[in-house]
């Protein structure tokens, strides 16, 4: 179990569905990103799954977020992107570092919710171009935790979170 603290941090990414599948078929389990989340190990990484899907499809733990050099990030964690070198270097283009967020336990939903139903819950929501934030901790837990009944684990964790942020 992780541990739960005030500076766990709850976020969202969005992915297209060919890489949401990668991840959540265990072949991805590192992510690449241009700009450095604000997040580091035993926070928790909500995956949102873009057109056609459009919908939160389940969660990642981050297990560590590292910036390198592309020639050390394409070396070190390449193999676990899910894409070519070619499509590795086009992606940074322009930049002389990487991040790499390495992804850890994944819950998949039951049932994914759509971008209907997170726009109710949270109120003007608009899927993550880079990163969202459950800054609202307290009351967005309560709500994602909403999502996952037959997930005992997740749940009790983001229970743990709601408590420690009180």
């Amino acid at each position: 179990m992780m541990e739960i603290s005030k500076s766990s941090r709850v976020g969202m990414i969005s992915l297209k569905p060919e890489y949401a599948t990668m991840v959540f078929s265990g072949y991805k389990s590192v992510e690449l990103r241009r700009v450095r989340p604000n997040m580091s190990n035993g926070d928790i990484l909500f995956i949102y799954m873009t057109s056609p899907v459009m919908a939160l499809i389940g969660t990642v733990d981050v297990q560590d977020v590292i910036e390198l050099d592309l020639q050390s990030l394409w070396h070190e964690y390449g193999e676990y992107t899910g894409i070519s070198e070619v499509e590795f270097y086009e992606y940074y283009e322009g930049k002389e570092t990487g991040i790499a967020i390495l992804l850890g336990r994944i819950h998949e939903l039951d049932e994914t919710v759509s971008l209907d139903r997170l726009r109710e819950d949270f109120g003007a929501f608009q899927p993550p171009q880079c990163y969202y934030y459950f800054d609202d901790c307290a009351h967005s837990l309560r709500q994602l935790r909403s999502y996952f009944p037959n997930s005992f684990g997740l749940e009790n964790e983001l229970h743990e979170m709601t408590i420690a942020l009180k």
